[in-house]
């Protein structure tokens, strides 16, 4: 796709392209061959890697090449999923990872993910919506599809569901809601000419919309970041910025109630930000020109992390909230950036994005960590501990 959301996963332009562009955060995708055609339609190996060729090692390193990971989350320790694109989907059990791209998926992009149980996972990306029921994917049908781009999903339950992102057709912000039946669209005030890019809830009459407005529906340029609130009825905006300097994109969202919520993005065109809000207004709780963090999870108030992507170095930006200060977690294994993170516990986090070379080329591979309360390890990736290479 060319329009909507994809600007922030594809080839990006702008403002944002300095804090996604593939050389800078390593979102693969941006550049890589299409997804929709070619290797990743093709038929999957027993391990579900795809098949074909005459050369397998030589599609393993593209494959490699292309593989990016965005979202994570899980029910357990022993029960985790992280999606993104070659494979789509992967699962954790505990004790290794295995790839899902051929228990139905297509070679669309993921990009969220959220559930309630094993047997009840839901995922986002371009090409629309999807449920694992335990054994198998399969595609929900939505209101807008084939027209939406979701960037993110959340839920209080099977029957209370949010997936944003946004409508291509109409160069709008779009919110889907699922009651357990059917999912049915809203278009928030406050994001008219924009896209959203993460959603998270304290409740069903708590939830909270991140994202950016844009010059005149061009998602190529952010021109402020947008924050939504949705009380359980409709959706009103409760931070809303302009230009630089100040918040120019939200990128990602998560708090421990509706009154102590945190938001990262940009801030301005080279600074990276964090913000905070006690339940009646915003304020900027750390910001730096050395790192620019894309997705946020915690466990309580005192223990929340934020990742991304350190601006200057090959070294990842995994940052640290111990209830009263922001500080970087040295020692992080190195790669191109992080774009997602999610745990079951303090002692079980896990973090997931993509490698690159010290030169900050293009991508060479999926890129998973563990942090057991003690230090991060890489899951997936060179010198994996569990699971590939």
């Amino acid at each position: 796709m060319t329009n909507g959301i994809s600007f922030l996963w594809r080839c990006p332009s702008g403002l944002l392209a300095f804090l996604f562009a593939p050389a800078l955060l390593g979102f693969l995708p941006a550049c890589a061959p299409d997804r929709h055609a070619g290797d990743s339609n093709q038929p999957a190996d027993d391990d579900g890697s795809p098949t074909g060729g005459d050369d397998d090692n030589d599609n393993d390193e593209e494959n490699d090449q292309d593989e990016v990971f965005y979202g994570v989350w899980g029910s357990s320790d022993s029960d985790v999923f992280v999606v993104g694109v070659l494979p789509n989907v992967l699962h954790y059990d505990g004790a290794s990872w295995s790839p899902m791209l051929n228990w139905g998926l297509p070679g669309a992009t993921l990009y969220g993910v959220w559930g309630t149980s094993p047997s009840y996972v839901i995922a986002v990306g371009d090409d629309g919506i999807w449920n694992y029921d335990g054994s198998t994917w399969s595609q929900m049908w939505t209101q807008l599809a084939g027209r939406v781009e979701f960037g993110s999903v959340w839920g209080s339950s099977p029957s209370d569901i949010f997936a944003v992102g946004a409508d291509n057709s109409m160069s709008v912000a779009v919110v889907e809601h699922y009651d357990g039946s059917q999912w049915s669209a809203t278009y928030p005030p406050g994001a008219a000419a924009g896209a959203l890019f993460g959603v998270w809830g304290a409740s069903p009459s708590n939830v909270f919309a991140a994202g950016c407005n844009t010059e005149e529906g061009d998602f190529n340029d952010c021109a402020g970041a947008v924050i939504l609130s949705y009380d359980g009825a409709s959706w009103s905006p409760v931070l809303s910025q302009g230009a630089p300097p100040t918040l120019s994109a939200a990128t990602g969202i998560w708090g421990t109630s509706a009154s102590d919520v945190f938001a990262v993005g940009l801030y301005g065109e080279n600074w990276g930000s964090i913000w905070r809000s006690n339940g009646s207004s915003w304020s900027l709780s750390v910001s730096s020109t050395l790192w620019a963090p894309v997705s946020v999870w915690g466990t309580s108030a005192s223990n929340v992390f934020a990742v991304g992507r350190n601006l200057y170095s090959a070294v990842d930006a995994i940052l640290h909230f111990d209830g009263s200060a922001w500080s970087p977690m040295l020692g992080a294994p190195a790669a191109i950036g992080l774009q997602g993170v999610w745990g079951s516990s303090p002692s079980d986090v896990f973090a997931v994005g993509s490698r690159t070379d010290e030169h900050y080329g293009y991508g060479l591979g999926g890129l998973i960590l563990h942090y057991d309360g003690l230090s991060w390890l890489t899951m997936w990736g060179p010198g994996a501990e569990n699971g590939k290479r």
